[in-house]
C-alpha cells in the first residue's frame, strides 16, 4: 500500500507540474506501476478537491514541520514531494470512511502522520466551524458548472473506425442517448454523439469518468478523453484539405499533453497523400508524457504501434518552438499554437486545483496585478503568433487558449492582423465558413469594431455551456457544454483568393451544365 499513496504523490505532483492531465497521469502510472488505475484516480483526486482544506489543517497541526525527515525521504522514493505524500496520507486519515490510513504502522509515513490524528481531526472541526460548513463535504473546492461538462470522449481514427467503436460499446451494455432536454442522466450507461463533430466524439456523463479509465478501449488507446472545445483546433486547420490530396507539413508548437497531435495524426491518417506532423515541446518531463501519450495513441513515428507511417506520423522533437530555425523548416504547410495562457476557461479540472493556482487566485484578487500577468501573456501570444506568420510556406494556423479574457483573445488577434508580417504576407482570418460554422457562439463583436465578419471568424466557448445552473436540474450533463476556449484560423490572402477563384469557376461550370440540360 505504501506505493499506491507514493504513486498518487506524484500524480499530484505532476499535475501541479502541468506534465499532464490528472486522468492520463493516473493511467500512466497504472501501467507503470500495476496499481488500479481508477483507485490512484480517485485518491488523487478527491486529495486535490480538498487540498485547500488539507493544506490549512497541515499547517495548524504541524505535520509536516515536525515529521519532515521521515515524509521527504519517502516521497523520495518515487520523486515526489514530501507536501504531496502527505496530503493524500491526511486525506485518507480524514476524508475517508474508514478514517485510517491503508497503509500498515510498520511504514515510517503511515506512523508519523497517524501520531497526529487527534490534532489533525481537532483543527479540521475548528475549520469547519469558522467557515460555517454543516458537513465536511463542503469543504470540497468545485464549481457547479463542470456539472453540465460531460467526459468528452474522441475516437482515436488511427486505431479504430467510429462505427466499430460505437459497436463495441453497444455490445457491452452502452445504449447511445438521442439529443434531448435533459441531457446525459448521472450513473446510466449511455452516451450521445455530438452534432458538431459527428461519430469521433461522444459525450458520457461525468460520473463514468472512472468506468472509462479502467476500459480497455482507453488503456488501448482506441479512445481519448478530451474536452469537446480541444478538439476544434484540429478540425478546424484540416477541414479545407479534407477533400483535396496534398502533401501536408504540419507543426504543434506547443505539442504536451498530445491530445490536440493525436487528434491531427488522427485526420491525416484517414487522408490521402503524404503527411507528417513535428510536434515540439521543451520540458523535459512534459516531453516523456507527450511520447507516452502519442505511443498509446498510435501517432509517434518509428513505434511499432503507428501505422499508416506516410500519412500523419507524429515526430516528436524537445525543443522550445520559438527557438527553432524557420528555414530548417521551409515545407511547413499547417500549424496549431496554442500558447501558455491564464487558463481562466478551465472549470471543476481538478489538474488545477493546485498550491500555484490556489496562491494566484488569491493573488489576482487586486485588478490591477491580474492586468499585469494577463498582459505578460498577452505580449508572448502575440510574438508567438508573428513567428509562426513568418515561416515560408505556412499556408494556414490555428491559434487557440483555453482562456475568457478579451486581452488573450479578440485583442491578440486583432494586433496579430495589424503587425508588419501579417500584412506584408497576406495574412487573414479564415471565413466562419471554414471555423466551425454550426457552432454557435461567436468572437465578441463588441471588440471587432464594425468588421462583424472578424467576430463570425472567431469561435467562443463558454465555460460549462451557455446554459443558466436552473437549466441543469438531477446532475444532468449538457451536450453543449465545454471548458471555456476560445480558437480562430489564420490564412494567407493568396489562399483565400485561390478559394473564390475555384468556386466562381464551379458555380460558373454548374450554370453551364444546367444550360445544356435545357437546350438538349
Amino acid at each position: 500500500m505504501s506505493n499506491f499513496y507514493l504513486e498518487a504523490a506524484s500524480i499530484i505532483d505532476d499535475v501541479e507540474g502541468r506534465r499532464g492531465s490528472l486522468k492520463s497521469l493516473a493511467a500512466l502510472r497504472s501501467a507503470k506501476s500495476g496499481i488500479d488505475a481508477k483507485r490512484l484516480l480517485a485518491l488523487a483526486a478527491n486529495t486535490l478537491s480538498y487540498k485547500r482544506a488539507l493544506t490549512v489543517v497541515l499547517d495548524k497541526a504541524g505535520v509536516l514541520r515536525e515529521e519532515a525527515k521521515t515524509l521527504t525521504a519517502a516521497a523520495r522514493q518515487s520523486n515526489a514531494s514530501a507536501l504531496s505524500l502527505t496530503l493524500v496520507l491526511v486525506h485518507d486519515l480524514l476524508f475517508t470512511s474508514r478514517g485510517r490510513i491503508a497503509a500498515s504502522m510498520s511504514w515510517p509515513p503511515s506512523a508519523a502522520v497517524t501520531r497526529h490524528a487527534a490534532r489533525l481531526k481537532a483543527e479540521l472541526v475548528k475549520l469547519q466551524i469558522k467557515e460555517g460548513k454543516v458537513a465536511i463535504k463542503e469543504l470540497r473546492t468545485g464549481d457547479k458548472r463542470a456539472d453540465r461538462i460531460p467526459r468528452w470522449v474522441r475516437v482515436n481514427e488511427r486505431l479504430v473506425r467510429p462505427d466499430e467503436l460505437l459497436e463495441a460499446l453497444q455490445a457491452q451494455g452502452w445504449t447511445r442517448q438521442e439529443e434531448g432536454q435533459h441531457g446525459l442522466a448521472p450513473k446510466r450507461k449511455s452516451f450521445m454523439v455530438s452534432p458538431h463533430l459527428g461519430g469521433c466524439m461522444l459525450a458520457f456523463h461525468p460520473s463514468q469518468t472512472s468506468n472509462l479509465v479502467e476500459h480497455h478501449l482507453y488503456r488501448d488507446g482506441k479512445i481519448v478523453l478530451q474536452d469537446l472545445a480541444s478538439c476544434f483546433p484540429a478540425e478546424i486547420l484540416l477541414c479545407e484539405e479534407a477533400k483535396t490530396v496534398a502533401d501536408l507539413h504540419v507543426v504543434d508548437a506547443t505539442a504536451a499533453p498530445g491530445n490536440k497531435t493525436s487528434h491531427l495524426s488522427a485526420l491525416l491518417a484517414k487522408r490521402k497523400g503524404l503527411s507528417r506532423i513535428t510536434a515540439f515541446e521543451k520540458s523535459a518531463k512534459r516531453f516523456a508524457t507527450l511520447c507516452a501519450q502519442l505511443d498509446r495513441a498510435g501517432a509517434l513515428s518509428g513505434s511499432s504501434r503507428c501505422q499508416h507511417t506516410a500519412r500523419g506520423a507524429v515526430t516528436a522533437v524537445r525543443s522550445d518552438f520559438m527557438e527553432v530555425n524557420r528555414e530548417e523548416l521551409a515545407d511547413v504547410t499547417h500549424m496549431l499554437l496554442d500558447p501558455s495562457c491564464s487558463g481562466s476557461g478551465i472549470v471543476g479540472r481538478l489538474d488545477h486545483l493546485s498550491s500555484k493556482t490556489a496562491l494566484l487566485d488569491e493573488r489576482e484578487t487586486e485588478e490591477e496585478e491580474q492586468s499585469e500577468r494577463l498582459a505578460h501573456l498577452a505580449t508572448f501570444q502575440l510574438a508567438m503568433i508573428e513567428f509562426a506568420m513568418g515561416f515560408p510556406s505556412l499556408r494556414r494556423f490555428c491559434y487557440s487558449t483555453c482562456s475568457t479574457h478579451v486581452q488573450e483573445n479578440e485583442e491578440v488577434v486583432l494586433k496579430a492582423l495589424k503587425t508588419t508580417v501579417a500584412q506584408s504576407r497576406g495574412w487573414k482570418l479564415a471565413g466562419k465558413s471554414s471555423v466551425l460554422p454550426s457552432w454557435p457562439t461567436r468572437g465578441l463583436g463588441s471588440e471587432c469594431g464594425s468588421e462583424q465578419g472578424l467576430a463570425d471568424a472567431m469561435i467562443r466557448c463558454d465555460p460549462g455551456g451557455s446554459m443558466s445552473d436552473e437549466a441543469t436540474t438531477n446532475g444532468h450533463a449538457q451536450l453543449e457544454a465545454t471548458n471555456g476556449f476560445f480558437v480562430t484560423c489564420f490564412v494567407r490572402e493568396s489562399e483565400n483568393k485561390s478559394r473564390e477563384k475555384n468556386r466562381k469557376r464551379k458555380a460558373r461550370a454548374k450554370v453551364m451544365k444546367a444550360i445544356k440540360r435545357q437546350k438538349a
